[in-house]
Order: structure tokens, then C-alpha cells, then sequence
């Protein structure tokens, strides 16, 4: 028996582009996108490259602790369910190498709850976020945590109120 999905779906290209121009000498954001489905990272990458983040993309565990090793993000945005190391034992490693890290958690399933209590204790302040999801959910959440560092960096987040 197929899902069916509650919630309307658009193409990548009729997601609305950013209201301003691009300044190449402009510092953006940095983000990790890890996901072990390509299609899943590439499609993250691709939305926030086009509200003016500077991304980087793994598709493993061992790939994103040697980018992060090399050029440590502002933002990680991480699936959970991930081979060998989980995307909160990623989250863990990393913040701890660079602590002005946020993390988002992305999960498909149901087992994120265990986790959000885990990083409580621990105090982290993980995000997490269940898929499937609207892009303009991913922008609100990871607004949050990069407002404290970038004041002028608000507008690249803003959504246009014609995208629903």
C-alpha cells in the first residue's frame, strides 16, 4: 500500500528565488548537508545554495567528519539514520570540535524522539525536524541558531509570503 502524502509538493524550479542579489565577496553561511540518500543531500544543497548558503554535501559518515576536520561549519544539517556513525554521533563530534556549530537532525522516522531527550541531558540544542518536510520549514529552523551570528544574513532567510 503506497503513502499518500498529506501536503502539496512542488518542483525544485518553483521554489521562488531570493529577493536580492548575490554579492560573491559576501561571507555566507557555511553548511554541512549529510545524507546517505544523494538525492536527499543534493535536493537540501541545492534549496539552501539558493537562499545564499555556502554548502558542502556528504553523503557518508566518515566524509562529513573529514570535511567538517578540514572547513568546520556554521550549520550541519544531518539525517539520523545513517550507517557505521549516526548522524547524532556526527552531531556529537563535530560540535565538539567546533562548538558554534548548530545542528539540524532530520529523521524519517519515529526514533528522533529518544534522541531529543538524549541531547538534553547532554545540553545540546539540537533541532530536529521529521521528513518529510516544506522547504520553508527547513529556512524557519535553521534561522534561529544563524540569526545570533549574522545579523545582516536575516534577509537571506526571509520567504517571499506568495510561497505557500
Amino acid at each position: 500500500m503506497a503513502a499518500t502524502m498529506n501536503f502539496s509538493t512542488i518542483p525544485l524550479s518553483k521554489v521562488p528565488p531570493t529577493r536580492f542579489s548575490r554579492d560573491e565577496k559576501q561571507d555566507r553561511p557555511v553548511v554541512l548537508v549529510v545524507d546517505d540518500e544523494a538525492v536527499v543531500a543534493d535536493t537540501l544543497s541545492l534549496i539552501l545554495n539558493q537562499y545564499g548558503f555556502a554548502t558542502l554535501t556528504a553523503y557518508d559518515s566518515e566524509t562529513a567528519l573529514e570535511i567538517a576536520a578540514v572547513i568546520p561549519p556554521e550549520l550541519l544539517v544531518c539525517e539520523l539514520s545513517m550507517p557505521h556513525i549516526n548522524g547524532y554521533e556526527i552531531a556529537e563530534k563535530i560540535t565538539t570540535a567546533s562548538p558554534d556549530c548548530s545542528v539540524v537532525l532530520l529523521s524519517g522516522r519515529a526514533t528522533s524522539i529518544s534522541y531529543a531527550g538524549s541531547t538534553a541531558k547532554k545540553n545540546y540544542e539540537f533541532v530536529f525536524l521529521n521528513k518529510p518536510f516544506h522547504p520553508r520549514v527547513l529556512l524557519t529552523e535553521i534561522s534561529a541558531p544563524l540569526k545570533k551570528r549574522s545579523l545582516e544574513f536575516r534577509t537571506h532567510l526571509m520567504v517571499d509570503e506568495e510561497t505557500a
